[in-house]
């Protein structure tokens, strides 16, 4: 019996390599240029197809000619990492950047998975920013420790940053004509990219340069500490200590009910401003920057996904009109985005006016179409378990659906409640909003209401969302079969309550203010400072 156990284990641990091998060899196979020329085809059918505003910058021909160009200087097998990359610059060019396409990652093996077990990766400890075509190495953070850098990383085991910036450039510019979101963009994916390329490893080569000089720094991998890894050797006899022995201490009643109902207190805090223990941020922080002077407040939203916005903001401007805050200052800087309702939320609480942040309806490609991404997100068995909900959801998104008197389908996004929202504290008092080229989707949507409007002062870099709006909100997804790549894009014309005539460009800051690496380095925040100062010497 137990020879067969064993078989029967051995078996599972060589199906279980050879089907990551054999992943791992077809993810980076040579692939011929006939079948990546068909995956070109399919990414021109699904975008004509399905997405509402291709030719919202481009004309369709216009599009049509510039992936016909790219089969043409495909003429050598590529491999899928290297073909995903040279497509993705191609489609960013539409203009449009929700459309996005990721490569298969790597898979490991079983014997790589066990030796990797409860570890810390070296590349997962590290914390980086980037400026421009420049990357700097924040914090080295550990298992057990947490050590601040703020150097320039200049390369990880020979691997450029420099050189992946060049060939990574282009890939993510921002909407329409914006060039601003593209360094942010390859910055945070320069770590996943060394990953790719290295494979699994248990130390890395950092190079730094710091206040002029060059140097080296080697970052391990750490594992978890068995105890069966300690010595084993025989404890050295002591001399017994007399211990004096001390009453134990119990907590009263009154002090159990305070440390639960103080427990429940910040669990709720964490709740509403939407606490991440991963990064142990909150979505939503507020921050006085002037030390006895509450009257300046910081209000940093990181996105719009975490947490209760209903609760989380009225208790953030009960807060603030508690402290009787006069000049706040927004930062929407490296806010990717998120939920409508968040952003519609958080503007009831800043607009003078009463309409919703968007516009009611979002422009879609027909009566079906956001009831059909129900049928395409889900496997088999999900189909079948849950077929009466979905049956139930996508009726109700048809008659959300209707059509409009150019012709063209609406999918109805806000409710009767979105437009009578009359929060309690709403805020009166100046207000000054931060951007950046991360400013995205959501978040630029955002700033453009707030802008059009005339409510704040914009200060920083312009947005990499376009004013007068993006397409997103749900994705459609498709895999291309012969290069393994995933590509997405977004199904619905989402616009702020107000339009311009300037095509193609972001939220235009009211002041420009740059952030260089140095100023990340010296750990200054130009932009914050600029506001600061601008309302303490008006």
């Amino acid at each position: 019996m137990k020879k067969i156990e064993v078989l029967i284990c051995l078996s599972i641990l060589l199906v279980s390599c050879v089907t990551a091998e054999r992943y791992n060899a077809v993810t980076n196979r040579d692939i011929p240029p006939e079948e990546l020329h068909q995956d070109i085809d399919k990414v021109r059918k699904n975008l004509f197809a399905h997405h509402p505003d291709i030719d919202m910058y481009l004309t369709k021909e216009q599009i049509s000619h510039k992936l016909d160009s790219l089969k043409k200087t495909v003429k050598k097998p590529m491999k899928s990492a290297d073909f995903s990359r040279e497509l993705f610059k191609v489609v960013s060019k539409f203009g449009h950047g929700h459309i996005y396409l990721t490569s298969r990652p790597y898979k490991m093996t079983k014997v790589e998975r066990h030796h990797t077990k409860g570890s810390k990766g070296p590349l997962s400890q590290l914390s980086v920013e980037g400026a421009g075509d420049r990357l700097m190495l924040k914090k080295i953070t550990g298992k057990k420790s947490s050590q601040d850098v703020y150097a320039e990383l200049i390369s990880i085991d020979d691997i450029k940053y420099k050189d992946y910036y060049n060939l990574y450039k282009g890939t993510r510019p921002g909407d329409g004509y914006i060039k601003t979101m593209d360094s942010y963009i390859i910055s945070k994916n320069y770590l996943n990219y060394v990953s790719r390329v290295l494979g699994v490893q248990d130390a890395i080569i950092l190079t730094l340069k710091k206040n002029g000089s060059v140097y080296t720094k080697v970052v391990k991998r750490e594992f978890l500490e068995h105890k069966n890894t300690k010595s084993k050797q025989a404890p050295t006899p002591q001399k017994q200590k007399i211990v004096k022995k001390t009453p134990v201490k119990y907590p009263t009643r009154e002090e159990i009910i305070k440390r639960n109902a103080l427990e429940k207190y910040q669990n709720k805090v964490k709740k509403y401003l939407g606490y991440n223990p991963a990064t142990k941020q909150y979505s939503r922080e507020i921050s006085f920057p002037v030390k006895a002077d509450s009257s300046i407040a910081v209000l940093k939203i990181r996105d719009f996904k975490r947490g209760s916005a209903k609760k989380g903001y009225a208790f953030i401007f009960d807060s603030l009109h508690k402290r009787k805050v006069s000049h706040l200052i927004l930062d929407l800087r490296n806010n990717g985005g998120g939920y409508v309702r968040h952003g519609n939320t958080l503007y009831s609480y800043l607009s003078k006016d009463s309409h919703p942040v968007i516009m009611d309806s979002a422009k879609v490609v027909s009566k079906t179409a956001m009831a059909g991404l129900n049928f395409t997100e889900f496997n088999a068995f999900q189909h079948t378990v849950f077929l009466p909900l979905t049956l139930a959801f996508s009726t109700s998104e048809i008659f959300n659906t209707k059509k409009g008197k150019d012709g063209s389908y609406y999918y109805k996004m806000m409710s009767k409640s979105d437009h009578k929202a009359k929060p309690l504290n709403k805020y009166t008092g100046k207000l000054y909003v931060l951007t950046n080229g991360a400013t995205y989707s959501m978040s630029a949507v955002l700033a453009a209401s707030l802008q059009a409007e005339g409510r704040a002062t914009f200060i920083g870099e312009e947005t990499g969302g376009d004013f007068n709006g993006t397409v997103a909100g749900h994705s459609r997804c498709t895999k291309l079969r012969n290069s393994h790549t995933n590509f997405c894009f977004g199904v619905m014309t989402i616009k702020p309550n107000a339009q311009r005539k300037l095509i193609g460009r972001g939220v235009l800051p009211d002041i420009p203010v740059p952030t260089t690496l140095e100023d990340l380095i010296m750990k200054k925040d130009p932009v914050l400072g600029r506001a600061v100062n601008g309302i303490r010497l008006p």
